[in-house]
């Protein structure tokens, strides 16, 4: 008997507004030693990027339900949307992935992560601006999450549903620049309305399926000079936390921003809690072509003691998601319906989104 060969390498072209005209290069190896270890290359190249990422896996160390990774990046990214401008980020990060008695689809997991960021450009963007207070600035975090998934049929689920939450300390004993606390929740469920076509082991037919997400976060303390990381933006697909129907950075702490059609950041852009919903109904037509309506709201607070879930910016679209060799594809088409002109009437209009990675 002779093993099969399990490496395999990718390559490609791709463009986005956040990208420009780029490309890929990867390399994954699922099967190392021939113990089922995995390890990875990734190269992420464009007009605006250049991200490299290795990571090695172990899925059952020393043959327990013990999991465990190391991964190590360097992030070069000069970002077009909203004038932020550039950032070189450098770290590492190890993580443990530990069963959970009594529930197999729980997992609890413990990580550490070391990085630098260092912050140039032009001064007329905002991290050009704030570059010589961010030379080589050093982030400690320790982070602790728990997850309960029982989805199904992904990266489109059909069924089941996501439970995480998760917590970061940065600084303190820990060292570094900054020093705060940092929680997200995030709870999605999915089931199938009907279905069309056979239903046998191996078919997969259309299904029709409802869903449902509510993401939320807060930060505790001050990120100082990494609160474009680790603080919260709200609006549009590309930065931050997804509001579809509004442009990125159009949505503040302080409100809808008005009396402008360009949506720059500045530091008054973050806020240190958000909530976001969204509620769609989708045509699975197979692993890798998916059609949706959906329903979003969310807002953003400049405290964890302003968040309130009443306050919310509502937007509503149609989209189209399918499966690259980069993750999934998507287009959105959407309509928000609390916009404001720059006498601040209400002036709802819709929103053309481009996303990649996301599913919603």
């Amino acid at each position: 008997m002779k093993e099969k060969h399990t490496g395999n390498v990718n390559f490609g072209a791709s463009t986005g507004q956040g990208t420009g005209v780029g490309g890929f290069i990867g390399f994954e190896q699922p099967n190392l030693f021939g113990q089922c270890k995995k390890g990875s290359v990734q190269w992420q190249f464009g007009r605006y990027i250049n991200n490299l990422t290795l990571s090695y896996t172990d899925p059952s160390i020393r043959g327990s339900r013990v999991t465990g990774t190391v991964s190590a990046y360097r992030t070069q990214s000069q970002y077009t949307i909203g004038d932020l401008g550039q950032s070189t980020v450098i770290g590492s990060n190890i993580q443990l992935g530990l069963p959970v008695p009594h529930s197999y689809y729980s997992r609890l997991f413990l990580s550490y992560g070391l990085e630098s960021v260092r912050y140039n450009g032009d001064t007329t963007s905002l991290l050009g601006s704030i570059a010589t207070r961010c030379k080589g600035c050093l982030r400690s975090a320790l982070g602790v999450s728990f997850q309960h998934d029982t989805r199904v049929d992904l990266p489109f689920a059909s069924g089941g549903g996501l439970q995480v939450v998760s917590a970061d300390f940065d600084g303190g004993p820990l060292g570094g620049s900054a020093h705060f606390q940092r929680l997200i929740s995030e709870v999605r469920g999915y089931t199938t309305l009907a279905q069309l076509g056979a239903s046998g082991f191996g078919s997969s037919p259309i299904k029709l399926v409802a869903g449902v997400k509510i993401r939320d976060g807060f930060l505790f303390g001050t990120s100082g000079p990494f609160f474009v990381s680790q603080a919260f933006a709200l609006g549009g697909t590309q930065y931050g936390e997804q509001l579809r129907g509004y442009k990125e950075f159009s949505i503040s702490p302080q409100g809808y921003i008005t009396g402008t059609n360009t949506y720059n950041a500045t530091p008054n852009s973050f806020g240190n809690a958000f909530i976001t919903t969204t509620s769609e109904l989708g045509l699975r037509f197979n692993s890798s072509i998916y059609l949706d309506t959906f329903i979003d709201a969310g807002n953003l607070y400049a405290t964890p003691s302003q968040f309130d879930p009443t306050r919310l910016y509502r937007g509503a679209g149609v989209g189209i998601a399918v499966v690259t060799p980069l993750g999934p594809l998507g287009l959105d088409y959407a309509y928000g319906f609390d916009k404001l002109n720059a006498q601040g009437q209400y002036a709802p209009g819709w929103e053309l989104h481009f996303k990649l990675g996301q599913v919603f």
